[in-house]
């Protein structure tokens, strides 16, 4: 159960950079109706063709369908549930780096960097369920959602 207008500390990300959220130029919101975007999510419509919703609609939506009742609380826990999955991804890349004797995630190749995001993914995947997902996203120390995460990772091998 999402715990409602909680203001989440942000999560320190090592690898993830956040910067400026880019517009993309030709694409039109299919709920407001804006053009040149910055995209918040897309879905595929009845004929499979996709389709993209702005960043504010986006949060909006979130905010209904979980029953915020702000918009900042919703951005907040939206962001959060992204960046527990970044962090996640980060904390497999260390233990990869490590098991392969890197010197840091700069050291691997392009193919790997696209094997690992894909298998990342998959992975946090089978390790959480949502609800799983959503009780450490709920943590507000950071590094007590690395230990969660920690857990979890140490039955993973390469």
């Amino acid at each position: 159960m999402i715990k409602k207008d909680i203001i989440y500390p942000k999560i320190k990300l090592k690898y993830h950079k956040k910067g400026r959220n880019l517009r993309c130029k030709d694409l039109r919101c299919e709920a407001c109706g804006s053009k040149n975007i910055i995209l918040g999510s897309q879905f595929l419509d009845d004929k499979g063709k996709i389709k993209h919703v702005c960043e504010e609609c986006s949060i909006y939506f979130y905010k209904q369908d979980h029953g915020f009742r702000t918009l900042r609380a919703a951005a907040l826990r939206r962001r959060r549930m992204f960046d527990v999955a970044y962090l996640f991804e980060e904390m497999l890349m260390d233990k990869y780096v490590k098991v392969k004797n890197y010197n840091s995630h700069n050291d691997l190749s392009e193919e790997e960097i696209n094997v690992f995001l894909n298998v990342s993914g998959e992975l946090y995947n089978t390790l959480f369920t949502k609800e799983e997902k959503e009780k450490i996203e709920e943590i507000i120390d950071q590094k007590d959602i690395e230990k969660e995460i920690s857990r979890r990772l140490e039955s993973i091998e390469f």
